[in-house]
């Protein structure tokens, strides 16, 4: 941001919040965050100067540039989601309290979390030890649960804020955007015949050609996950190319940055040791099977659907075939062309990662079979055309 966008932040959150909390509030910058995605806004911590009893020592403001229809979506979702969270009114939060914003400017102000108590997860996992790594992914299991659990049922109350916002949601062909809105289908049966033709022909470029059955599984998985998602459907943070997304305050993880936030089905990010994070960087089997207990037991605290053995695992083979998917229509397709690096490991790796763990759950499930065996087939058709290191990808260094 330059000098003068920061000067014009500096004076724009300065109005906001002297308006909000209605008194004369002068505020210093503290630190810049740079923010690591190309998408995303920067992030201030101001603190407040000469403040009153009962005011916050500081503040954290995102503003986002106008102009930049990406950017306003991820804006309109964090503010929707802040308010529907604070509108919960839960004895223990689970973000940061919204103080103000303005939607013209583009501008949030919400609490500031703190830089967390302790180390954080991703620190962790490369240098604690087993045991501390273990002990912190069970912690970070139960918070996605506890959000999970503690906004099912409370879809209509988040729409009606996000709505309220802007009416136009941001629409996105099926099963090609990784955190759309599982509830807006245009012309779903048109959708749907088309994200089935693009799984064939991806498929087919690397020599699988997917049995008919894979048609069928595909509209299921659609209807499951996307249009009929209950009892499942809870408010999802999103975004799980990492661990991040938490901050310890007070002796409890809570949440932040919910750019992507919206109500979905919540196995699709509820064991993401398995098929979203757990796919950039590994941890081991039996780690990852405690993760999903965890996440499961505070998961049915709020959910029904959760203490079903039956129904429970129908829903975690559906999600993890949504993500398949999506994998193969999108991230398959261009690992085709290249190979680069993505977060701590390579995409070929973590398409490799991808494919087999919907694999391993289908045959766990004993559950769509033609996607577990189409996924199958594709890992060996690569292993003929890649190179080994895309089939080992890197453990974190606390199972090391």
């Amino acid at each position: 941001m330059t000098e003068l966008g920061i000067n014009w932040l500096l004076r724009a959150a300065e109005q906001l919040t002297s308006c909000h909390f209605d008194q004369r509030i002068r505020l210093k910058v503290v630190c810049q965050f740079p923010s690591t995605k190309a998408k995303k806004s920067i992030v201030m911590r101001y603190a407040l100067e000469d403040r009153g009893t009962g005011l916050p020592s500081s503040v954290i403001v995102k503003p986002v540039s106008p102009g930049d229809p990406c950017r306003r979506i991820g804006f309109l979702n964090d503010l929707a989601s802040c308010k529907f969270l604070d509108q919960l009114s839960l004895p223990q939060p689970l973000g940061p309290k919204l103080f103000c914003a303005d939607s013209e400017r583009q501008i949030l102000i919400i609490e500031d979390l703190g830089d967390g108590e302790g180390a954080s997860l991703e620190d962790v996992l490369e240098t604690g030890s087993c045991r501390r790594a273990e002990e912190a992914l069970s912690e970070y299991a139960r918070a996605i649960g506890r959000i999970h659990a503690q906004t099912a049922g409370n879809a209509d109350s988040y729409y009606e804020i996000r709505d309220g916002l802007e009416s136009a949601r941001p629409r996105y062909d099926l099963l090609t955007h990784p955190w759309s809105d599982p509830l807006c289908l245009p012309s779903k049966g048109r959708y749907v015949a088309r994200a089935i033709g693009r799984y064939r022909r991806v498929s087919k470029r690397v020599c699988v050609n997917p049995s008919g059955a894979i048609e069928g599984e595909i509209a299921r998985v659609i209807h499951r996950v996307e249009e009929s998602p209950r009892p499942f459907l809870a408010f999802a943070q999103g975004d799980q190319n990492g661990v991040g997304g938490f901050i310890r305050k007070e002796g409890r993880l809570r949440a932040f940055d919910f750019d992507c936030g919206w109500f979905r089905h919540a196995l699709r990010e509820g064991i993401p040791a398995r098929i979203t994070w757990g796919c950039m960087k590994r941890v081991p089997r039996t780690v990852a099977d405690e993760i999903e207990r965890i996440y499961r037991e505070e998961l049915a605290k709020g959910c029904s659907g959760a203490m079903d053995d039956t129904t429970f695992i129908r829903a975690k083979v559906e999600a993890s075939a949504h993500w398949h998917v999506f994998h193969v229509n999108v991230r398959l397709s261009k690992a085709l062309l290249e190979d680069h690096r993505r977060g701590p490991s390579t995409v070929r790796q973590q398409v490799v990662a991808w494919l087999t763990a919907f694999a391993e759950i289908s045959e766990e499930s004993a559950d769509l079979f033609a996607l577990g065996e189409c996924a199958r087939q594709i890992v060996n058709q690569l292993g003929s055309f890649w190179s080994h290191e895309c089939f080992e990808l890197p453990v974190y260094r606390a199972f090391l």
